[in-house]
């Protein structure tokens, strides 16, 4: 992912490995190390209905799978 990425995975995201930018996640599921590397690097988790209200059309959206 890049700077500022609004990212979907759809399944659990879990705390292994690094981030070292900011983004924008929403997935089923996520660790608690998980938010806590997301949110370290200034980055937000948000809900589904969250997502759909900030990008209607799904534009500018990466989805992870």
């Amino acid at each position: 992912t890049k700077e500022n990425d609004t990212v979907v995975f759809p399944g659990k995201v879990l705390g292994t490995g690094a981030i070292s930018h900011k983004i924008t996640l929403c997935s089923f599921s996520i660790s608690n190390s998980a938010a806590a590397k997301v949110l370290e690097n200034g980055g937000k988790i948000i809900s589904y209905l969250d997502l759909i209200k900030q990008n209607p059309t799904g534009k500018g959206v990466v989805l992870l799978g």
